[in-house]
């Protein structure tokens, strides 16, 4: 990369970071804090401000953050330090890491999981980071895509591709598909890039089929989502297009399962406009959308007012019991802009939380865990799910780990989520879904009951388990895929 080169992605990256559209993002005013993390990145910034040792608050901040089950914001703590060598050899790295470095301390005061998680800002400096290590720094940062941050540790399940289609249908729309691209890549005005994406949404509906997992049934619900958010026409979504090509090839060679790679990337998208943003009524079908991928999120929100969840609507309402209507950005029950006092704050581990906040968290951790245990007691039927009951089941699980994401409670929202998912997956297999996995009762039972010790041990003030043993079987569980694999669905 020429001087030139590299002085214009720098003046890029930089004017991106201090363009940082944190207005539009929905606040999360009850989330909990990390204070040992936060106090760990001030000391590595003003230690590489000073030009002395940042890798030792680097550290001991990454620590905090894995401590907190915060998974995404650890893998930006651990970039950080992988980066910090190439950062203080480089002018412009140095630059560069002194802008991720400051923007993550002030992400992580915010105590947004969302935002942390799948925020522009953050991510554009992660490739960033990543690309130091790299000989091609501008090739590298392209080839990163969201889900290796949003998606930490979390699954995936197969996107199919529908083996009904004759290779004649398969090249006619692969032709139309790739005249939409074109014609958006060329677009010279927003009218030409609406038709392209007009196009674009009639060969995903033509494409779909019958299964809840087809690949171009998530398609159409990504480019649907992106419009919504105004992020249709973004880099990241051009590069996802682009995959859609290539996977159409693919399904014209004979594949019937999407890459991996390609379904991670188009929900990470997807869950990161609701996520940031906020969902209303009118987008139940991406919510529903995402709950089949295995992603909660909080309900209805807007720039005056939201319900972020159940819990935090009760948390509303006894507030405002207790003194005059707070303002979104307010943080209970102190005035607007006075941090809570000591007396105020319960400690989860490394975790502290509002009492009322922590409260009514219990209060619907306890409903969603024993909706979760009603509705699967009406599974014990070898062979014979209940769908309608499994359903239920998993949007209970997500409901909590919605509310886990809100309080900060990131293990617990990752384990949550994906009991969520497994149960979904249940219920379509039992609805005759040809992407019926290999469902056992065991691996749901163990994933229920290290969520019921993790809530548990949050009830006693505890830092909750870390729920990678019961997380790695439910994984194994819910990327399986009967077309893929040859595995046969079984109620063991």
């Amino acid at each position: 990369m020429d001087q030139s080169q590299s002085a214009a992605r720098s003046a890029a990256l930089e004017a991106q970071a201090t363009a940082s559209p944190y207005w539009d993002i929905v606040p999360n005013p009850r989330g909990g804090s990390v204070p040992s993390a936060e106090r760990a990145l001030k000391s590595a910034l003003e230690a590489f401000e000073s030009g002395t040792d940042a890798a030792a608050p680097l550290i001991l901040a990454a620590n905090a953050l894995r401590a907190a089950g915060w998974a995404s914001a650890l893998r930006f703590a651990e970039a950080l330090i992988f980066a910090l060598p190439q950062a203080t050899a480089s002018g412009e790295n140095r630059a560069l890491f002194g802008i991720a470095l400051r923007d993550f301390r002030a992400a992580i005061s915010r105590h947004n999981l969302w935002e942390v998680t799948c925020g522009y800002t953050l991510f554009s400096h992660y490739q960033a980071l990543r690309a130091m290590l790299a000989d091609d720094p501008v090739r590298a940062a392209a080839a990163i895509s969201l889900d290796e941050l949003a998606l930490a540790g979390r699954p995936v399940p197969p996107a199919l591709l529908d083996p009904a289609f004759d290779e004649n249908e398969l090249a006619h729309w692969r032709a139309r598909y790739e005249q939409a691209l074109l014609g958006l890549l060329r677009a010279s005005d927003n009218a030409q890039a609406e038709a392209a994406l007009d196009l674009f949404a009639d060969c995903f509906s033509a494409l779909t089929g019958p299964d809840p997992y087809d690949a171009w049934r998530l398609a159409g619900g990504v480019l649907k989502g992106l419009r919504t958010v105004g992020r249709a026409r973004d880099a990241e979504a051009k590069r996802l297009y682009a995959r859609f090509n290539m996977l159409l090839a693919e399904q014209t060679r004979g594949a019937k399962v999407a890459p991996a790679a390609i379904a991670r990337m188009a929900v990470a998208l997807l869950w990161r406009g609701f996520a940031l943003h906020g969902a209303a009524a009118g987008d139940a079908d991406a919510i529903e959308l995402l709950r089949d991928y295995g992603l909660s999120i909080n309900w209805f929100s807007g720039p005056e007012s939201a319900v972020r969840s159940l819990w935090d609507a009760d948390a509303t309402a006894r507030l405002q019991a207790l003194e005059p209507p707070l303002g979104l950005t307010a943080l209970p029950p102190e005035a607007p802009g006075v941090a809570p006092s000591r007396q105020s704050l319960r400690g989860i581990g490394a975790l502290r939380v509002h009492v009322l906040v922590y409260e009514d968290f219990l209060q619907t951790a306890d409903a969603a865990i024993s909706a979760l245990t009603i509705y699967a007691a009406a599974n014990p039927r070898p062979g014979k799910p209940d769908a309608s009951a499994a359903l239920q089941a998993g949007d209970a699980a997500y409901r909590l780990g919605a509310a886990a994401s809100a309080v900060g409670l990131g293990g617990v929202a990752t384990l949550a989520d994906a009991l969520g998912l497994a149960w979904r997956r249940v219920a379509h297999a039992a609805a005759g879904s040809a992407t019926a996995v290999a469902t056992n009762s065991r691996t749901l039972e163990n994933g229920a009951e290290a969520l019921r010790r993790m809530l548990h041990q949050v009830a006693a003030g505890i830092a909750p388990a870390d729920p990678a043993a019961a997380l790695a079987d439910l994984i194994t569980l819910i990327e399986s895929d009967r077309r893929a694999s040859g595995v046969l669905p079984a109620w063991h």
